[in-house]
């Protein structure tokens, strides 16, 4: 093995797996900070619980090692548990690199990669319990050690800077009955030899007794099975523990009883166990029919279901859903104790002992008269849990309906929008923003039934109130949520309101959310409707609003603090003009303003246009294309001049509406004003006409 260099550095780096159950992820690596050598050990899940509804798996945060991915050397496997395997599927593949495990556990990863069609891109490496085989400056061996399932594993892992004896999970066990664990000798060897770090799993560490042997599991087992002679008996074991199935195989011949087995993962794990050299004497199995029909005291049944998974097979069958029934008198036997985490009354307590979710929202549901309860499908998860609570306290249940969740775009990919995390899924969110209420149910109602856009074309004056919600129309899958269809649903909504409406509106808003702008709005109220509502009987109508906060920003030009603000701000943004000529503009307006009200809009126009031609100003584009160099500029130009003198603005509604809605003295006083700022302004800031 190569020596370590000066700015080696061994690291140990566990991206989960530590502190909590489940979840393993753990990296070894070696060399200098900026060009690290790593492998990854082991690549789980863990599993979702009471305080996670609706989610089944949950995943390792791999966003460190994916930003080295090029550096990793391989994926080392210490043994066939879902939270040491369960995210093979999810990110081999992206991480790039090959897999190594024993042949065991090797079958049960190539299941799961070709179940997710990667079979071909992923590469996965077989390792003999006993080769030594190195990844860079990493020499790495098996030891195999006892454990729940064949073929668990420790890692001997050495490098420049010293050996790592990775556990794994493990027991100490004499009497196995499946494989061959290193033997306390082996393993005083190769601490003499020196182990300079020992990284261990220890689930049940806190627990005083010392674990139990399966041998010992056997023959208790054998007694309790055979004190039951005449009845059915039905054992819950863990699928992937291959020792306790080969303990029930044996129990089962033993007493003179056929084996049946319920679970799919039992069968699977009793194939591969099979395929991988155990489980070769296991008594042949009887199909559940056959079971059935056999007297009971002549089948021992094998199920899973032992820690109160839902949807096990042994939570079935109590639910008589399941083609093995239970009779009275009939055995149900647990031969494992549950895992940490699982202990907890899911129906009814959460580990602190205080009442859950569950409890409460039967208690409401009861309290509240409901007779429909419609939910997100992610609480199909915990409806039994609500119907067992229901039938045991004795009160009528409600009609339950589940809908597909919301969801949003998140890069490339579609997710459930979270109110943890999505601002958008909170309530106040559009209060803030100044969303209609009208226009966010009607969004709602566009996104949970296929039919309201159909009926709101046919029915434009129809409150939305009136349509027939129906949930057979509504999507089996998660509706996208679309912030610029609201946006679009929200201006159609804003347009449809009266000037008064419109104006109540936007106070309401602005009393709790906007001081500045409802501080403005109340100075004058006839001349606040008439500066929100400007454009809105045009043809079509202007639809610039699309929330309340939007009026400060269309709008505020028309309030005289919000004006001074902008000019304080950021000055006049006049366009590319000769000062001399803008000053021009600015005089004819100022004496043509007292006169504009008068002439009508088209007359005004028109005077403008005549004033345009005599100082020197195109048209038309295609006269100031045609000949650049003959004019001072464009109308349009002139008529900017004007606009920004009155707003500050290049975009706004029609200029004539704006000096008709601020009135003579106001609109006068804006161009005097900007008059005297272009007669301030340094000359070295004055513009020039760009040809």
């Amino acid at each position: 093995m190569a020596k370590a260099k000066p700015d080696d550095e061994l690291v140990f780096l566990p991206l989960g797996g530590s502190n909590e159950i489940g979840m393993n992820f753990n990296l070894y690596g070696f060399g200098p900070p900026h060009d690290r050598k790593w492998i990854v050990v082991d690549l789980g899940v863990t599993f979702g619980d009471q305080t996670t509804p609706g989610v089944e798996i949950i995943l390792p945060d791999p966003t460190f090692i994916e930003q080295h991915a090029h550096d990793i050397l391989g994926i080392v496997l210490t043994h066939a548990h879902e939270d040491h395997i369960g995210a093979v599927p999810y990110f081999a593949q992206e991480l790039g690199v090959p897999l190594y495990a024993t042949p065991f556990t090797a079958r049960l990863v190539a299941e799961k990669l070709e179940e997710a069609g990667l079979t071909k891109e992923v590469e996965l490496t077989v390792i003999d319990h006993l080769d030594r085989f190195d990844l860079g400056p990493f020499g790495i061996r098996y030891v195999p050690l006892a454990h729940s399932i064949a073929e668990g594993n420790a890692l001997l892992i050495e490098t420049p800077h010293g050996r790592i004896f990775h556990t794994g999970d493990w027991k100490l066990d004499d009497e196995p009955l499946v494989g061959t664990p290193a033997t306390a000798q082996e393993l005083t060897t190769m601490g003499d030899a020196g182990i300079d770090v020992l990284v261990c799993d220890s689930t049940n560490v806190f627990n005083p007794k010392a674990s139990g042997s399966e041998g010992a599991v056997r023959e208790a087992l054998l007694a309790e099975v055979a004190r039951h002679h005449g009845k059915r008996v039905l054992v819950t074991t863990f699928a992937s523990n291959v020792a306790r199935l080969q303990t029930l195989g044996e129990v089962a011949r033993a007493s003179n009883r056929r084996l049946c087995v319920a679970g799919r993962s039992l069968d699977r794990i009793i194939r591969t166990g099979q395929a991988s050299g155990y489980l070769r004497d296991l008594p042949e199995r009887v199909d559940f029919d056959t079971a059935m029909g056999l007297p009971r005291g002549e089948v021992l049944i094998l199920a899973t279901g032992g820690q109160g998974e839902p949807r096990a097979a042994l939570a079935r069958i109590a639910e008589d859903t399941h083609p093995l029934a239970l009779e009275a008198g009939d055995v149900v036997l647990f031969s494992s104790r549950q895992i940490p985490g699982n202990e907890i009354d899911h129906v009814l307590l959460k580990s602190d002992g205080l009442p859950t979710y569950h409890l409460a929202v039967v208690v409401d549901d009861v309290l509240m008269g409901v007779n429909r309860a419609i939910r997100g499908e992610e609480w199909l998860g915990t409806l039994p849990l609500h119907v067992q609570l229901y039938h045991a306290l004795g009160l009528p249940m409600p009609v339950f309906a589940h809908i597909a969740p919301i969801a949003k775009i998140e890069g490339n990919a579609k997710r459930k929008l979270s109110k943890r995390k999505d601002p958008e899924a909170n309530v106040a969110y559009y209060f803030a923003q100044g969303y209609p209420t009208q226009a966010i149910l009607e969004y709602l109602l566009n996104i949970a039934d296929s039919g309201f856009g159909d009926w709101r074309s046919k029915n434009p004056e129809s409150s939305f109130v009136n349509y027939p919600l129906s949930l057979s129309r509504m999507p089996v899958s998660m509706a996208l949520f679309d912030l610029q269809k609201l946006n679009s649903i929200s201006r159609e909504v804003i347009a449809g309101y009266s000037p008064d409406a419109l104006l109540q509106q936007v106070l309401a808003w602005a009393d709790q959310y906007s001081p500045d702008l409802a501080r403005w709005l109340h100075t004058d109220l006839d001349y606040a409707r008439a500066a929100v509502n400007i454009g809105r009987n045009d043809t079509p109508p202007r639809k610039d609003l699309t929330v309340w906060s939007d009026v400060e920003h269309e709008h505020g030009y028309f309030f005289d603090e919000c004006f001074a603000r902008s000019i304080a701000a950021d000055g006049y943004k006049f366009p590319s003009l000769a000062d001399a000529d803008m000053l021009l503009i600015l005089d004819y307006c100022l004496q043509d303003i007292a006169a504009a009200e008068q002439k009508g809009k088209d007359a005004w126009l028109q005077d403008m246009k005549l004033f345009g031609a005599k100082i020197g100003f195109a048209l038309t584009s295609r006269e100031y294309k045609a000949s650049p160099e003959s004019f001072k500029g464009m109308f349009g130009q002139l008529m900017e001049v004007c606009r920004i003198a009155l707003t500050n603005k290049s975009h706004t509604p029609d200029l004539y509406a704006i000096i008709q809605v601020m009135g003579i003295q106001r609109a006068g006083a804006r161009f005097a004003n900007a008059k005297q700022w272009l007669e301030d302004r340094p000359r070295t800031q004055q513009g020039t006409k760009v040809l």
